[in-house]
């Protein structure tokens, strides 16, 4: 395969975690976890379980694991919810998707959307920001059993310290005989969930790519909305009203999914190479109507996102520019009519 630098970073990219991620660790992952829909970013994975569970893993250290004679314990972490979601809240989630840095996952089902704060992994502390107990000396562990059954086991700090036996097999000594375990999961923290508007049908939605904290949706109501989530997410920091012309509404056609321009990195690593139109496709989001038709929306920028200042610089010669075209042009046309009515005198 041959690919050209430059319009290649995100197919790269995909296959560099692709290659990193053998197959069997997926496939142990979803086995033990009943895994009903994940998302992967920056190497870490969200595993959402049937149960209503959330797993976090590291792909990259696992299939990164150095040679030595005891081998690492590879035991999942899993995040506890606040609230809990309801057990048919549970079953409806189709899917799970992370923000940029991790911080924060997205849970979509057809008629709503909750927001997770997610613990941030800290690379010289990472128990640093995990939830402590009144305690703050224990820790907690869910054992799944074969049977579909659940026990919680909690180990004490010195008893994780030992190095006569291994946590997991600590674990399993504490649960009820005669059970054959599935799986064991670490207790990484707990996320606080909130949920995200209100909707009747939602038909997409995903984080804004140059925001941490924005959520962009698109409903049947046929509107767009981004919702931030540092603040208040029952309502909508921006709502924008698909209006279409009255041709396009004509055949029915409904709006059913978006997607943004290209990446504001990428513009900034081709910025020699870009042409006009494009500087502003960092801003745009594409909607594709059930007709086939594709519309763009832009700007659509969250409030507070940061830019770096060439770009902006780029788009105030871009904007001086145009501004600069369409005044030759309105005296050009200004002329033209003076001359005319002169011939016409």
């Amino acid at each position: 395969m041959t690919m050209r630098s430059g319009d290649d970073w995100a197919l790269r990219a995909n296959l560099q975690l692709c290659g990193s991620v053998p197959p069997p660790t997926y496939a142990d992952l979803r086995t033990a976890a009943h895994l009903q829909t994940f998302d992967v970013r920056d190497g870490g994975a969200a595993l959402w379980g049937d149960s209503g569970r959330l797993f976090l893993v590291n792909v990259f250290h696992q299939s990164q694991g150095k040679q030595s004679d005891k081998p690492k314990e590879q035991v999942l972490k899993h995040v506890t919810l606040d609230p809990p979601l309801q057990s048919h809240e549970a079953a409806e989630v189709e899917q799970i998707k992370i923000n940029t840095n991790g911080s924060q996952a997205l849970l979509l089902a057809k008629n709503w959307l909750k927001v997770l704060r997610l613990p941030v992994q800290s690379k010289r502390n990472p128990q640093s920001l995990q939830r402590r107990t009144e305690a703050d000396s224990s820790q907690r562990f869910l054992v799944r059993f074969e049977d579909g059954s659940e026990q919680e086991v909690t180990l004490k700090e010195d008893e994780l310290m030992k190095d006569q036996e291994s946590v997991l097999e600590q674990v399993k000594r504490r649960v009820a005989p005669g059970k054959r375990v599935a799986f064991v999961s670490r207790e990484q923290s707990v996320a606080a969930v909130r949920a995200v508007g209100y909707f009747a049908n939602v038909r997409h939605a995903a984080w804004h790519p140059l925001s941490d904290t924005h959520i962009v949706v698109l409903s049947d109501a046929e509107e767009i909305e981004m919702f931030n989530t540092q603040q208040d997410v029952s309502k909508p920091e921006q709502r924008h009203r698909l209006d279409f012309p009255t041709k396009a509404r004509a055949t029915g056609a409904f709006s059913t999914c978006f997607n943004f321009g290209a990446s504001l990195q990428l513009q900034q690593q081709q910025a020699v190479q870009m042409q006009t139109a494009q500087i502003w496709d960092a801003f745009t989001c594409y909607v594709l109507r059930s007709d086939g038709a594709v519309y763009a929306l832009c700007p659509l920028v969250p409030y507070d996102c940061c830019v770096s200042k060439m770009f902006i610089q780029m788009l105030g010669s871009e904007v001086d520019a145009q501004i600069a075209v369409c005044k030759q042009k309105i005296e050009t046309a200004g002329r033209l009519v003076a001359g005319v009515d002169t011939g016409t005198a």
